[in-house]
């Protein structure tokens, strides 16, 4: 069976680069046209909408599902990719068990309320509202169902990935999907932009982790990626690069709870 290959890592982070110049010119060319004087009116229904998911509300429920829902999510390919040395546990699932550990829901937790509650506000103060033209209307809570359920069915493809395909065609198929989920279902740069860093960054965030022996990645699944990317041949840490596309499909899930749980307490507050 084909696994991740270390190779990937420069290709990946080069189709990254472009993404990312692409949603910048995307955002210049389509904001151009706008009239240059915004009412005080639209500034302040802007900034309103930046602030709602970080009311602490929103952030409660959304740590809430990070630590019940986002293990059994999370755990769908971690028994192909990594193995639990600190406080591990067996889930059931449909389809078999899946492991995880008693560490993650909590690190889930605050990641979700990260993601789907802080973060995005943050990047449409530095990228703005510009978003794709064409996003299908639906309602915030089954914005939300759907993208959960996609999110699942890409890390599911990711276990699919590193088992059977190629690292390089993986990673395309997986970046692939990740793309059309952001596109059907969010579609705000903003959003896009987030979840490229994050992919990024997921990674190097879990090296602490790795160092102090709460889990590790199996032989076959590691290449070492965003290391590699740049000389470095962290061996001690082996980094997957297919988790990278994984951690953009979380993010954009995040983001769709995080608006979903929005609307629900202006709901419940009105």
């Amino acid at each position: 069976s084909a696994v991740p290959k270390p190779g990937s890592s420069a290709t990946m982070a080069a189709a990254q680069l472009l993404a990312i110049g692409a949603i910048a010119w995307s955002q210049h060319t389509h904001t151009a046209n706008l009239p240059s004087l915004t009412s005080h009116a639209c500034r302040s229904t802007v900034l309103k909408l930046q602030l709602d998911t970080a009311r602490p509300q929103v952030l409660l429920r959304l740590a809430a599902f990070g630590g019940a829902v986002g293990p059994l999510v999370d755990a769908v390919h971690n028994q192909v990719l990594l193995k639990y040395d600190v406080l591990p546990v067996q889930l059931p699932l449909l389809l078999g068990t899946a492991q995880t550990s008693l560490i993650i829901p909590p690190l889930l937790a605050i990641t979700y309320a990260l993601l789907g509650g802080l973060f995005p506000a943050l990047a449409q103060q530095l990228v703005g509202n510009g978003s794709l033209q064409g996003v299908p209307a639906m309602s915030s809570a089954r914005r939300a169902g759907l993208a959960v359920a996609s999110t699942v069915l890409i890390i599911k493809a990711s276990e699919i990935c590193a088992l059977a395909l190629p690292a390089k065609v993986g990673l395309v198929l997986l970046y692939g999907m990740c793309t059309l989920q952001w596109a059907v279902l969010d579609g705000a740069f903003a959003s896009a932009l987030l979840a490229l860093l994050v992919s990024v960054a997921g990674p190097v965030a879990e090296l602490p982790f790795i160092w102090l022996g709460a889990w590790h990645y199996l032989p076959e699944s590691s290449d070492y990626y965003p290391l590699a990317r740049f000389g470095i041949d962290a061996g001690w840490a082996g980094l997957a690069a297919i988790t990278a596309p994984c951690y953009f499909a979380v993010t954009t899930d995040a983001i769709a709870l995080g608006r979903f749980f929005s609307d629900l307490t202006s709901k419940r507050e009105g």
